[in-house]
């Protein structure tokens, strides 16, 4: 059988973003197959075509982390599933979700209950997970003490998850934004700062507002600028260094470097980096059903940018590369 997938080939422009056909193969015992419906796009599929990174697929590769769809068959050894679930699956070891089936290792699909939307499943594995796991594990996700937090990038996948997460809880919540995103974060009940025209830290600052923690995927100068407006005792979370990007591989070297000299000049502030993190008390599934949860209670609610046709994923990129998007891109494939 065959189908089509994206296939980038180069770090160039969006000529290197091709569509191919590929013969689907048949999973494994441990495996499923899956007829994809929508496959996310996200910042890490961008890096992975900028940057050469152990662990990390290389090019040419078939980008996309999380899928939607149908199990379409399944291995020997896999139990609790059947041909036409509506299922999930996070992708992370390899990539390669934008394609029309793909083959998951059972440990990393999901089933999605019948009242939850296949676009908005998919916008919960990498940018809900992702957010939902950060706050989790520095106990914000408690009705108690408000807390006040800046999350930069509040108009992309994961800081608009995590402006919803924390709104949840009452927390006080500032985002950075370029002009043309500002009414997002602030219609999802953010307090907007134009990044572009201003300088968040000093407007902080000016308003005599320190914050408990800081959440950001930029890196580079965000990193000093934040920690002047953090709170003696207070967290710095990075979770990307988007900034550094352009400079490959030796740029992500000198982010990770400047954060750890930082880290040590800071002693009375905590400063950390997250990973996406299987390895919780339950696993993903305890996340996600908490997830979906707070969905049907209308508490969170994915925003999606644009869904595009795999045939137009050229395009889908090109819109994630400039920043010309609100929340989540989703590519449908089937």
């Amino acid at each position: 059988m065959k189908a089509k997938k994206v296939l980038i080939v180069s770090e160039s422009g969006p000529e290197s973003i091709k569509i191919v056909e590929y013969d689907v193969e048949d999973p494994g015992e441990n495996e499923i197959r899956i007829r994809v419906k929508y496959s996310g796009l996200a910042y890490a599929d961008y890096m992975i075509r900028k940057v050469s990174m152990p662990g990390l697929p290389g090019l040419p590769f078939t980008p996309g982390a999380d899928v939607s769809g149908y199990v379409d068959k399944i291995g020997s050894n896999v139990k609790g599933f059947r041909e036409g679930d509506r299922v999930c699956a996070l992708l992370m070891a390899k990539f390669g979700g934008q394609s029309q089936y793909v083959i998951a290792d059972k440990d990393v699909v999901y089933k999605i209950p019948d009242d939850i939307p296949m676009d908005r499943a998919v916008c919960f594995l990498v940018n809900y997970l992702t957010a939902y796991q950060m706050l989790n594990m520095n106990g914000l996700l408690v009705h108690g003490e408000v807390k006040d937090i800046l999350v930069h990038g509040g108009s992309g996948g994961v800081g608009s998850a995590l402006i919803q997460l924390l709104l949840v809880y009452d927390h006080r919540v500032f985002s950075t934004a370029s002009n043309h995103n500002l009414d997002m974060v602030n219609n999802l009940g953010a307090i907007g700062i134009d990044y572009r025209n201003h300088d968040f830290a000093e407007i902080l600052k000016r308003n005599m507002i320190q914050a408990d923690y800081v959440f950001d995927p930029v890196g580079g100068d965000y990193t000093g600028r934040s920690l002047k407006i953090l709170k003696k005792g207070g967290t710095y979370i990075a979770y990307g260094f988007q900034k550094h990007i352009a400079g490959g591989i030796f740029g992500i070297i000198r982010s990770l470097a400047g954060f750890y000299v930082l880290k040590l000049m800071n002693r009375h502030k905590h400063l950390k980096i997250f990973q996406l993190n299987k390895q919780t008390k339950y696993g993903y599934d305890h996340d996600l059903d908490r997830i979906f949860e707070l969905y049907r209670e209308k508490k969170i609610d994915p925003v999606i940018s644009e869904i595009v046709d795999i045939d137009d994923a050229a395009r889908a990129h090109i819109h994630l590369e400039k920043g010309i998007r609100q929340g989540k891109i989703l590519i449908k494939a089937g």
